[in-house]
């Protein structure tokens, strides 16, 4: 299949075989009820599929897909293809190819003329297997699949292009995809811009009023490019505010106008050709329009004077308490609140970085960052949250009286993971409106929820935690192709970036405060292509001096869609301009010197 997804289709009015017992162990992980057949699947992963899961669930329910509220997504998550292809015999009695990934099991009833129809199902199974040498290549087909399991619990039949193109929207959202992946569908994009910008409305009609693949072949020739038109066309919908409600309401009259795709996809079609402002007509343009803003990495660093600022603030906060004799509570508390300042700025800027990255150690780093954030507000929680049920019990029992002005029924409690966004489907708490004079928050600024105890509580985490203990970031795995003089240095020097750099001949400057990484100097060095791959696991710079190097295009991988630097020197290398403009593509916010 082109999506290397499989969905068993139960053919005829009713079910007509049944799957035998298979014995299974589903351990229940918020929404997800996983088998993972006593192989150990890391926790990150786990964590990752578990909240895109929420959010895919948060997501549907906004644009009006009655999700049940007892959902959850039923998966057997085999080891490997091997078990994969023997459970899907046992289990489903299909026989899986090299190419699918995964599938979803659903009743469908069908008519003599191809008509379609699908009774609420919930659960669905869900079954799907995992690389362990690369355990998050399957995500992008996990919540294709778990889209497809929303759908069936309420809405039932699709129209093709929404059918695919949802599951496809939901699983290629840029933040989820591996490197490889992100830059394979720019290309997909510069490879169907000219079918898009030349599309009629008649064949766009015609597009959205498939009913089969048979009819996507027919009319462009190329199932597979319809997958991904579809997918952009939701893109459009979902991610335009304006269309938004077409698109909410055309989807609620074709489920309340019948059971059956046919029908369910001509009435969808027309609610939106009616509505839409000025016609049919205008939806293709303002597709074709979307389309091609959506046709190259963006800019990123939209945050980074905002973030600068207030990690300033923060680090300089953090000196004057470390030199204090005595802190106070009104010292803890602004210390709190600037580090929360601060650090939502830095996930969300992260979030918006790991979307637009097209660098492979920079997507490691900051998947890293935000885990070990994750880990931190858990560890928060925990100590948190139970400190403050029994403070709760311990007024309740100890103040009873409502005049006493000490008297509380409960205590403010909201968690880091609310604060700094860092679990969406749950929602979190809005961004202080940074002043455009400094770029930190108001003075007035009040955290929901924060008051002096739960803002003790958090400083005393955060020394004893976060600050005093930082996060193991990944080091480089060096190949034993991996010869260069940078390289070699590591090795000598027992994976010590700096004093590998200081090895041969290279410069690192930092911010004094914080400690981050401004500028890295490997000027005049003797360093190679191969070195640099390492670069951003080991420093991150914002510059990068590359100027009298012996580097040649080989480098290109090490440099393009690293969405944190900002300025690179590439004078006196041996770069050709074709590659400095492929650079200059996939960072449109680095200065090239």
């Amino acid at each position: 299949m082109f999506r290397r997804c499989f969905h068993i289709i139960l053919l005829g009015l009713g079910l007509l075989w049944m799957a035998p017992e298979v014995e299974a162990q589903f351990v229940r992980y918020g929404v997800l009820s996983i088998n993972t057949h006593g192989s150990p699947v890391p926790p990150a992963l786990l964590g990752f599929i578990k909240r895109e899961g929420e959010l895919l669930v948060a997501k549907n329910r906004a644009l009006g897909i009655n999700v049940p509220a007892n959902f959850y997504f039923k998966i057997d998550f085999l080891p490997s293809f091997e078990a994969y292809r023997r459970f899907a015999k046992v289990a489903h009695q299909n026989d899986v190819g090299p190419e699918t990934l995964g599938f979803t099991v659903s009743t469908v009833a069908t008519q003599k003329n191809g008509n379609q129809r699908k009774p609420a199902q919930f659960p669905v199974d869900i079954v799907c297997y995992w690389k362990t040498d690369e355990p998050w290549e399957i995500v992008p087909t996990l919540l294709h699949e778990m889209n497809h399991a929303v759908h069936a619990a309420d809405f039932g039949m699709m129209p093709t292009w929404l059918q695919e193109g949802m599951s496809e929207w939901f699983a290629n959202r840029k933040y989820v995809l591996g490197v490889d992946k992100k830059i394979a569908r720019m290309n997909q994009y510069q490879r169907y811009m000219k079918v898009v910008e030349g599309m009629k409305v008649d064949t766009f009609i015609n597009f959205i009023t498939a009913t089969s693949y048979g009819e996507w072949e027919r009319l462009v020739g190329d199932v597979g490019m319809c997958y991904f038109l579809s997918e952009t066309l939701v893109d459009f919908f979902i991610g335009n505010p304006t269309a938004q409600p077409y698109f909410r309401a055309a989807l609620q009259k074709a489920k309340a106008g019948s059971d059956w795709q046919f029908e369910r996809t001509l009435i969808l079609a027309r609610d939106i050709e009616k509505n839409w402002p000025r016609g049919i007509s205008f939806l293709l343009t303002g597709w074709k329009n979307w389309y091609k803003k959506q046709a190259k990495p963006k800019v990123t660093n939209t945050l980074e004077p905002f973030l600068d600022a207030n990690a300033k603030r923060f680090y300089e906060m953090v000196r004057d308490v470390r030199a204090k004799s005595t802190v106070t509570d009104a010292d803890r508390y602004a210390l709190v609140s600037q580090w929360l300042a601060f650090q939502r700025l830095a996930n969300d800027d992260l979030t918006q970085k790991l979307g637009e990255s097209y660098h492979r150690s920079e997507n490691i780093l900051i998947r890293s960052r935000q885990f070990a954030l994750q880990q931190f507000a858990r560890q928060d929680h925990d100590q948190r949250n139970p400190a403050t049920l029994a403070m709760r019990k311990h007024l309740r029992e100890t103040r009873p009286s409502t005049t006493d002005p000490l008297y509380k029924r409960t205590l403010p409690y909201a968690s880091i993971s609310w604060y700094l966004n860092l679990d969406p489907a749950s929602g979190a708490h809005p961004r202080p409106a940074y002043l455009g004079s400094n770029r930190l928050p108001p003075p007035a600024f009040k955290w929901q929820g924060l008051d002096t105890w739960q803002a003790n509580m958090i400083f005393t985490n955060l020394f004893r935690l976060h600050l005093s203990q930082p996060a193991k970031l990944p080091t480089p795995k060096l190949k034993a192709a991996s010869t260069g003089p940078f390289a070699s240095a590591l090795r000598q020097n027992k994976m010590n970036g700096e004093a590998a750099l200081k090895a041969v001949g290279g410069k690192l400057t930092r911010d004094p405060l914080s400690g981050r990484a401004l500028k890295l100097d490997l000027s005049s060095t003797a360093v190679d292509n191969d070195d640099l791959r390492h670069l951003a696991l080991l420093f991150d710079p914002r510059e990068l001096d590359l100027s009298d190097t012996d580097i040649t295009d080989t480098c290109s991988n090490h440099i393009a869609g690293w969405a944190s630097l900002r300025r690179v020197n590439l004078r006196r290398t041996r770069l050709s301009t074709g590659t400095v403009d492929h650079i200059r593509y996939f960072s449109p916010g680095l200065i090239i010197e």
